[in-house]
């Protein structure tokens, strides 16, 4: 579509783009403008100093497309991109995404593709004050350009739009299929009310995408069984002695317990928003928690490890085997973390071991090496979050060991079990653990695999 203020446009010209019927005169946007650099400027500062630019254009109002038509990152690479629609903005943002680089450390090649990479999203823009979708995004895979570092950029300036269905919402679909339909929108309320918390009484916090699958699962056998053979539709038939012979019907030990504990927070939610009349699990007991048994683990993989030639193989097996670290710890630990010899977790103040302070001292020479300009403070580091702030994950911790770091934990805590006789004070004290949490490894004492003979 051609328009020129003031100007008549020919036949010839409209159809050679195409046309498109719009109200005349009606093109004039009020534009407000945004701060990407939130922090005030000093009072002290002289008023004639040059200030840069930092700004995106945010109109009141947009002209959206008639058609969305996904972009081809391929096509573009083979054929060439567009110009970004908008000079000034692309400036504005190569100038952030300049000083975002060296604040983090990019090495000048990675800089130099994020740049690149920017170039190419604003270009596909269908209106210059457009966010950034992730589903662009994700494109720049396909062209070989860093789309975490961008994604790190965009995130840090509220510049990135995410317009992907969230995983939840997919896997709850799969999941609930076959359901009855009232009995699915009231799972569908929990599940919302689950993961978006309710600030309002009555009030619920936001619970993680990992609580609400667990949950779901352990009841889905139990809500099918009720749908398809007993012939409920609503989860407003169900009495009390559904859930008890649902209960009595599920495998005991952990199936039976976390079935249990699901319908619970179920019903609860439910009959705290008026869903349901009653609360069917109101004074069922559950008993005590089955703990999986606890065995001590092969040790075979873990001398392997804390030996390995990976300097971050070395130092992580070497935490879990002789300090019984978490996952979550490991992931959490900063470089300032460690002074003096020590690990300050948790308010507690734990003496390296001789092998992790070697193991330590050759990481920290190769993470020095490796990425001298990195500003993540996290201790362990890798290729993908070097050059930002977030930690590493759970995944990338269990490649790197070739088990899971439970496992190794486990084995210490196990070994300092048989060593002191099964003294839970001591136990608590060394790893930090609750008494009810540290009952399961004391009773590895009377297991086979623990007997000395």
């Amino acid at each position: 579509m051609l328009r020129h203020d003031d100007k008549r446009i020919t036949v010839e010209d409209a159809n050679r783009h195409g046309q498109q019927l719009f109200f005349a005169g009606m093109f004039k946007v009020q534009v407000t403008i945004r701060t990407l650099d939130r922090r005030p400027r000093p009072a002290t500062e002289p008023a004639s100093a040059p200030l840069r630019a930092h700004s995106i254009w945010q109109p009141a109002n947009k002209q959206l497309p008639l058609f969305y038509l996904p972009h081809d990152f391929r096509a573009g690479f083979d054929n060439g991109f567009p110009e970004p629609p908008d000079s000034v903005l692309v400036d504005v943002l190569s100038r952030e995404l300049a000083d975002f680089a060296t604040r983090y450390g990019w090495s000048p090649p990675v800089a130099k593709r994020a740049r690149r990479a920017l170039h190419r999203l604003l270009a596909v823009q269908e209106h210059p004050d457009d966010k950034i979708k992730v589903s662009q995004l994700k494109q720049l895979n396909r062209i070989n350009l860093p789309m975490l570092r961008i994604r790190d950029f965009l995130n840090a300036h509220d510049l990135l739009e995410d317009d992907t269905e969230p995983k939840l919402l997919a896997w709850f679909a799969g999941k609930t299929r076959g359901v009855p339909e009232p009995m699915l929108a009231e799972l569908t309320l929990w599940r919302d009310i689950q993961w978006h918390g309710h600030p309002t009484p009555p009030r619920s916090r936001p619970r993680t995408h990992n609580t609400i699958q667990y949950r779901l699962n352990a009841v889905l056998p139990i809500l099918h069984r009720w749908a398809h053979h007993d012939g409920y539709e609503s989860l407003r038939e169900i009495h009390r002695d559904d859930v008890l012979a649902a209960l009595a019907e599920t495998p005991a030990g952990t199936q039976r317990f976390g079935a249990g504990s699901a319908l619970r927070a179920l019903f609860k939610t439910l009959r705290a928003h008026k869903v349901v009349f009653r609360d069917p699990t109101l004074h069922i007991t559950l008993g005590a928690n089955f703990y999986r048994k606890i065995v001590p683990e092969d040790l075979a993989g873990i001398r392997e490890a804390i030996n390995s030639e990976d300097h971050t193989t070395a130092l992580l097996a070497a935490m879990l085997a002789f300090h019984a670290l978490r996952s979550g710890q490991l992931r959490a630990l900063k470089v300032t973390d460690i002074q003096d010899g020590h690990l300050h977790l948790d308010q507690r103040s734990i003496p390296l071991a001789d092998p992790v302070r070697e193991r330590l001292a050759s990481y920290l020479d190769y993470r020095n090496s490796r990425w001298p300009q990195t500003a993540n403070p996290h201790l362990f580091i890798h290729v993908h979050n070097a050059g930002g702030v977030k930690s590493a994950n759970s995944t990338w911790i269990g490649k790197k060991l070739g088990t899971s770091p439970r496992n190794i934990r486990t084995d210490r805590i196990v070994q300092e079990v048989l060593a002191t006789g099964g003294d839970i004070r001591r136990i608590c004290d060394m790893f930090g653990l609750s008494v009810d949490g540290a009952v399961p490894y004391v009773a590895v004492l009377g297991h086979p695999d623990t007997d000395p003979s």
